[in-house]
């Protein structure tokens, strides 16, 4: 299997694949990884926070060395499987250009693309530690993130293989299932998030969730991306008049601009919906679940209709879990479950 993980900077995509690479090898699929920026700034004798100094002819031919020094290990070693961590776009001083050769990866001919995403807050203090003197703001780090997913999916669509959008919280196993698993149904699972939280059924939710992940390759929104409660920052300090927000970012206090802050929120909330549909787009079948209040009433989602609505318009087949004795008739699904033992014939 060779995979090939993109994506921006300030993922820390290095250590992530790293341990993408230590579990594989637990798991007995040895694995080779290369990191192509830590060649590429090897083979140029330069600094990594410089390395878009040079000229893009050197970038192109410095990585066309990396790239046959690979094809050589791959020629000559008994490689079993295969990860490339990379950028497949370069943005410096408001530029932006690419970060790949389309016949590298033609000739490389991997099994899959994987688009590493993360919270755009989560990026922009990976960023600061990392590169001090580079000052991205909130919306330039939105957008690189876009186009690296464009990137990506463009290049496995010349490759004709797969492309995946994982968020950096799932954590290695499910580009382990993708890759050695791929029997198992590739899930979107669908649920109500704003109407449940901190409620009972929050828990019931939070059990339909586990149970798909424990019996599939599961695409859960809800640990994906979580950047719109910067949302519920953002109204605090705007009450408080206040130019910044403080908030809690992989266990650190980092300061965002207000203004940024509230620049971001419509391309958040644009990027959710989009994401989301992209997410149904690379699974099997959108699998939905509507918990019930003490009444047994179904807790109804606009979010979750209209991710039924795509996955039946888009050729997925559409399944819904709920116990309430009476649903509206304009849910369309191809069945309806009253529990979760009944659904687990959709994973056979």
């Amino acid at each position: 299997m060779k995979v090939v993980i993109s994506g921006p900077s300030g993922l820390d995509k290095t250590p992530f694949t790293e341990e993408l690479k230590d579990y594989l090898v637990k798991k007995k699929k040895p694995t080779t990884l290369y990191h192509i920026g830590k060649l590429l700034c090897e083979e140029l004798d330069i600094d990594d926070k410089k390395i878009l100094n040079c000229k893009p002819k050197v970038l192109e031919l410095g990585r066309r060395i990396v790239f046959k020094d690979i094809f050589n290990k791959i020629k000559n070693t008994n490689t079993e499987n295969m990860i490339i961590n990379t950028h497949n776009v370069f943005r410096y001083e408001n530029a932006l250009f690419p970060a790949f050769n389309i016949k590298h990866f033609e000739m490389l001919k991997p099994n899959m693309f994987i688009s590493l995403i993360d919270d755009v807050n989560c990026i922009y203090l990976r960023l600061k530690k990392e590169k001090k003197d580079v000052n991205y703001s909130l919306k330039d780090l939105m957008v690189w993130r876009e186009e690296e997913m464009m990137a990506t999916e463009i290049l496995a669509g010349i490759c004709n293989c797969p492309h995946f959008i994982i968020a950096r919280s799932y954590g290695p196993e499910i580009i382990y299932k993708l890759m050695f698993e791929n029997h198992l149904k590739k899930v979107y699972v669908s649920f109500p998030i704003t109407h449940i939280r901190g409620k009972p059924e929050e828990d019931d939710v939070n059990k339909f969730r586990k149970w798909v992940s424990k019996n599939a390759i599961a695409f859960d929104p809800y640990c994906a991306i979580t950047e719109k409660e910067l949302n519920t920052y953002l109204n605090v300090a705007k009450d408080d008049k206040k130019d910044t927000i403080e908030m809690e970012t992989l266990n650190e206090k980092i300061k965002l601009k207000t203004a940024e802050v509230e620049e971001i929120m419509k391309d958040i909330d644009g990027q959710i919906v989009f994401r989301d549909f992209k997410l149904i787009d690379q699974s099997d079948m959108v699998l939905a679940f509507y918990p019930v209040d003490e009444l047994e009433n179904p807790i109804l989602s606009s979010g979750v209709e209209r991710e039924l609505e795509y996955g039946r318009d888009h050729g997925k087949d559409v399944y819904l879990i709920c116990k309430a004795k009476h649903l509206s008739p304009f849910i369309r699904c191809k069945k309806v479950f009253k529990s979760f033992d009944e659904a687990k014939s959709l994973f056979n």
